[in-house]
């Protein structure tokens, strides 16, 4: 059997440098990023010697050294005077001496993009975007067993929309809505049939009628689902095209998405993940057996 491809979500440093490190021990590897491009915001970080040692052992350390910074001591001022509290050397040769590696700081940006063109140049790695689906999926896995509205999931996303101010003062995102999803006459007329569809299960329940009451439970559930569709947080009538319609349809597609992305590539974890992730109105992550995640 084939050897699958280790799959690294997430394209950030911490991504990056561990695709690296499998990579170099020979192993095939995919890094998937949800945004539309490999980058990374931030400030400048500190690299300590042990640091150094793992860009020696990732071969980094001459690309590193061109972007980097070896400052000769760290001072530490006392914020309300603005006196020095402390000086450490950490720039001359007895620092080396004693750790073997340097001291130094560099920005988050130039070290993010070392680490990217390492990995790009790696045969082993194949680097993928527009993964978004990933954040919903992490989240789930998180919180196994745990049901959440798409509108939720939806809400960490980068989703760019106007402004719409709705009648009783309450402001969404979106374009506005095509009206309520069901008329009241309507979701009057599937409360009514749930109720007597549910009597009817249970008397194919008293009397053993497996079939009949397998075909009543899957009617159930479809009304279920439909009225569920019609209705926002608090019980308010849906309306069609909606933010939060939207993030249901979004949320479904991504995650989709991104289990077919990685059924291709580990075909095992794609099947449970298939089975186990469940979505629509309310998504959750329901495994048979818990692989004990840690995301």
């Amino acid at each position: 059997m084939p050897e699958l491809p280790v799959l690294v979500a997430g394209g950030g440093i911490g991504g990056l440098a561990a695709a690296l490190t499998l990579a170099r021990k020979g192993r095939a590897v995919r890094v998937l990023e949800q945004g539309a491009e490999f980058k990374e915001i931030g400030a400048g970080i500190q690299l300590g010697p042990n640091v150094f040692r793992m860009f020696e052992r990732l071969g980094l350390t001459d690309a590193i050294e061109r972007v980097a910074f070896h400052p000769h001591n760290l001072v530490m001022m006392d914020a309300v005077s603005g006196e020095e509290v402390i000086r450490l050397p950490v720039g001359g040769a007895a620092f080396r001496e004693r750790f073997a590696y340097p001291y130094g700081v560099i920005h988050r940006g130039d070290l993010h993009t070392v680490m990217l063109e390492a990995c790009r140049a790696e045969p082993n790695i194949t680097l993928s975007v527009n993964a978004k689906g990933l954040r919903y999926v992490a989240q789930l896995l998180r919180h196994e067993g745990r049901e959440f509205h798409a509108a939720d999931l939806a809400a960490a996303a980068d989703i760019e929309a106007p402004a719409v101010r709705e009648p009783d003062g309450e402001v969404s995102l979106g374009l506005g809505d095509a009206g309520e999803m069901l008329d009241p006459l309507a979701r009057e007329e599937y409360r009514q049939r749930l109720e007597d569809l549910r009597a009817e299960l249970d008397e194919a329940t008293r009397w053993g009628d497996s079939g009949r009451a397998s075909k009543l439970g899957e009617e159930i559930e479809f009304l279920t689902q439909e009225l569920s569709a019609a209705f926002g947080l608090g019980g308010r009538a849906r309306k069609a095209g909606d933010v939060a319609d939207r993030a249901r349809k979004a949320v479904t597609s991504r995650i989709r998405e991104t289990i077919a992305r990685i059924t291709k590539e580990h075909p095992v974890l794609g099947r449970h993940l298939e089975n186990a992730i469940r979505t629509g109105v309310f998504c959750s992550y329901t495994p048979d057996r818990s692989p004990l995640w840690e995301v």
